[in-house]
């Protein structure tokens, strides 16, 4: 088994969309709409470049596993976490937490001192990876009005 975090590139997108896709489905309510929502997928290197951010994924095997991309934020040395999505399959290996590093590594190469992330309220499971990676749950939330009624916690973490 070997695991690889590289940086995405534009051959990467059906297997980034397929990803997702699969991810999301693991929870009941939510809806992958990708014309309407998640239409950045469709490039998704391109889309994060084109915002001064970057995109990887993992590969396990030669096959994509997982995802992350980092934008920076509106205040001066805040980068955000997006797309954060690991296989049901390859969970439990490392993926996320590797990818989690060097999406904070590029941020911090970029001058960042903090890192946040939104996260749907349904992704128990990922709320715990954020703690155990140093990340705070902060008492916000916020409502995205999409197809998944989705509500969001806001998490933080110092570099």
């Amino acid at each position: 088994m070997t695991k690889h975090v590289r940086a995405a590139g534009d051959a990467d997108s059906d297997a980034v969309i397929a990803l997702v896709r699969e991810c999301w489905t693991q929870y009941p309510g939510v809806v992958f709409d990708l014309d309407g929502e998640l239409a950045e997928l469709r490039d998704f290197a391109g889309y994060y470049r084109a915002l001064e951010g970057e995109a990887w994924v993992a590969e396990l095997d030669g096959r994509v596993v997982g995802c992350i991309a980092i934008l920076p934020e509106d205040q001066p040395g805040v980068w955000m976490l997006h797309k954060l999505n690991v296989s049901p399959s390859a969970r439990r290996r490392g993926i996320a937490s590797a990818l989690v590093r060097e999406a904070e590594a590029a941020a911090r190469a970029r001058d960042a001192v903090r890192m946040v992330l939104w996260s749907d309220t349904r992704f128990i499971e990922s709320h715990a990876l954020y703690a155990s990676l140093g990340y705070e749950k902060i008492p916000v939330t916020r409502e995205l009005g999409d197809r998944s009624n989705t509500v969001e916690f806001r998490f933080r973490k110092s570099l």
